[in-house]
């Protein structure tokens, strides 16, 4: 079967698909991921399954001998991101041998930086201690930031936090290394290290490099940095997770939320349709970057047009849209297609006339949706979304081209032929008379003129002619939505056949899916 009225899908409308798609530096990175976060939402999530199918990729790429570019970066962000949101997890660091004593003892500065990030005082407090403490030792030794020496018994008069800020703090951190390097294992710090909750940020690409060094380590420690990755796993909203992770689990990710959200695709007919959550949930595409795509062509067709329309990289694809458009009638635009009645209109006397042609093109689409789902791409519901997709952009193209070109009558008209439930929005707009008719006449006359208008106002009467401005349209059957711009028409009618379109497959085919 072939369906003569849409040979523009394959001519022109997939080839320029394809062409945005490969112009990734045109049309790419967070602002598509960014709308793909907002619109799926992280309501009717299984939160459980999201950390279950996400520790599992963890381990997978962990697992192989040789980690690919993306998985180092993939678990470094992991990591950078644990560093800046987990409160606890200073504790694991804290219990890891050696390795406070290695953070503080290969840069002395980085004592300093801690002491700044200590607003509780904790970590001055029990360094000044263990300075009183062994002053026998130590105190001969320390540098003053003012170069005045201060004699134990004078500082300990001082108020709390006194001896920290007026000693050289990297210096303090040597003197303390070389004379009692027990300092930095010793309960006390480690403990003050662990109440001090953002130290790790202090130097971050330490500690990242440190735990992943741990997470390939045979180390039994190990255990408990997983159990910090699985919590953040369970509590860190999935429009979160996307947004940190989404760039480097590009084959991952869509079996992820293919699997993760609890709809099946009858829900999807019962109430209004989330394109974005009907295409990750209902499709197992084969990287994240082509659902990124078909995402954004699909709810954020105005974005993709406009970055087309003023990228001077996309000069060439912009000359060959036009083109195309050029060649395409206002008068051809199908605006809807409503739920099917494929009845035979075969025997119908009147088959020339425009309604009739509309009614074949109505039964032709349709004939054809059913075609894809019993046909050539049974069981794919992957291909018959594309060439539903495909379809609504190029309906949002020729609107874009064609609506910018007519005033609101024209417009009213091709939604009234096409039996679209609207009402026009007027609002009316008062001009008053002109003061000049009292200036013609005689003396009399005009002071007989003068003298009415007098009246008039203080009765309060005025004259004024009335005329009809135009605001925009709504639409009875979506209340919220109501268009005031013709350029917003394009993405409205495009997101309505969608829904339509989609709605019509949950309903009719509760058992497709990919």
């Amino acid at each position: 079967m072939e369906a003569e009225p849409f040979k523009e899908h394959a001519s022109f409308i997939l080839p320029f698909f394809e062409r945005v798609m490969g112009t990734k530096d045109v049309v790419y990175g967070d602002e598509l991921l960014g709308w793909l976060e907002h619109d799926l939402g992280n309501d009717e999530l299984d939160q459980k399954k999201l950390e279950r199918r996400l520790t599992d990729i963890l381990h997978d790429r962990l697992s192989k001998g040789e980690l690919s570019t993306d998985t180092i970066a993939f678990v470094k962000k992991l990591l950078s991101v644990l560093c800046q949101k987990d409160k606890e997890l200073a504790k694991v660091a804290t219990r890891l041998p050696g390795l406070i004593e290695k953070f503080f003892t290969q840069d002395f500065e980085r004592l300093r930086r801690v002491l700044d990030v200590d607003k509780d005082l904790k970590i001055s407090t029990v360094l000044e201690r263990y300075i009183f403490d062994n002053r026998d030792t130590m105190w001969d030794s320390l540098q003053w930031m003012d170069g005045k020496k201060v004699s134990p018994v004078t500082a300990a008069s001082k108020s709390n936090n006194y001896l920290v800020s007026h000693l050289e703090v990297a210096s303090t951190a040597k003197l303390v290394t070389r004379k009692n390097p027990e300092f930095w294992t010793s309960s006390r710090f480690l403990d003050s290290l662990e109440e001090c909750e953002v130290f790790l940020s202090v130097d971050e690409e330490f500690w990242v490099e440190e735990f992943f060094n741990l997470l390939l380590s045979e180390e039994k420690t190990k255990d408990r940095l997983f159990s910090h990755i699985k919590d953040y796993f369970r509590r860190e909203s999935l429009p979160s997770l996307l947004h940190y992770f989404g760039r480097y689990l590009d084959n991952e990710m869509p079996s992820l939320l293919y699997h993760l959200f609890k709809e099946n695709i009858e829900s999807f007919g019962k109430r209004s349709v989330n394109i974005s959550r009907f295409l990750a949930s209902q499709i197992k595409w084969k990287d994240f970057t082509t659902l990124l795509y078909y995402n954004s062509f699909a709810t954020k067709m105005s974005h993709i047009y406009s970055i087309i329309m003023q990228d001077d990289r996309s000069a060439e694809m912009r000359d060959d849209l036009e083109k195309w458009l050029q060649s395409t009638n206002i008068k051809d635009i199908r605006l809807q297609y409503p739920k099917p009645k494929l009845k035979d209109n075969s025997n119908s006397t009147n088959s020339s006339n425009d309604n009739n042609i509309k009614d074949n093109d109505l039964r032709s689409y349709w004939s054809y949706c059913e075609y894809l789902v019993t046909n050539n791409f049974k069981e794919n519901l992957q291909s018959i979304v594309t060439f539903v997709l495909l379809q609504s952009v190029s309906l949002f193209l020729k609107l874009k081209y064609h609506l910018s070109r007519a005033d609101h009558k024209e417009i009213t008209r091709l939604m009234e032929s096409e039996g679209l439930d609207f009402e026009c929005m007027h609002d009316q707009l008062e001009s008053y008379s002109s003061d000049e008719d009292t200036d013609s006449g005689s003396d009399s006359e005009r002071e007989k003129k003068r003298s009415k208008k007098r009246k008039e106002k203080k009765k309060g009467k005025k004259k004024c002619k009335r005329n009809k401005v135009f605001l925009g349209w709504r639409f009875p059957n979506d209340p919220k939505q109501v268009i005031h711009n013709v350029v917003d028409l394009p993405q409205y009618f495009q997101r309505t056949y969608l829904t339509q379109t989609l709605q019509w497959f949950a309903t009719s085919h509760p058992n497709l899916r990919s």
